[in-house]
């Protein structure tokens, strides 16, 4: 599943990074990203096995300004 975070949009709150750190990392004051292992030319693309899928659409749910798009 591929994985892309808006960065325009991400507003820092970090539940994505607290729901699904096996993806998603975020640094104290900055945006978030997509843990470097998984990254696709970027820290906002990424993509990740049917293993760490549940994980990263429960995390693109939690983000409150829909910020991270699963393909879905």
């Amino acid at each position: 599943m591929r994985i892309h975070i808006d960065q325009d949009e991400c507003i820092e709150c970090g539940l994505c990074a607290s729901t699904c750190p096996d993806v998603f990392e975020q640094n104290e004051g900055q945006k978030a990203n997509i843990v470097k292992c998984y990254q696709l030319g970027g820290a906002s693309d990424g993509e990740v096995g049917e293993p760490l899928q549940k994980c990263a659409e429960e995390a693109a749910a939690s983000c409150p300004v829909e910020a991270i798009d699963t393909g879905d």
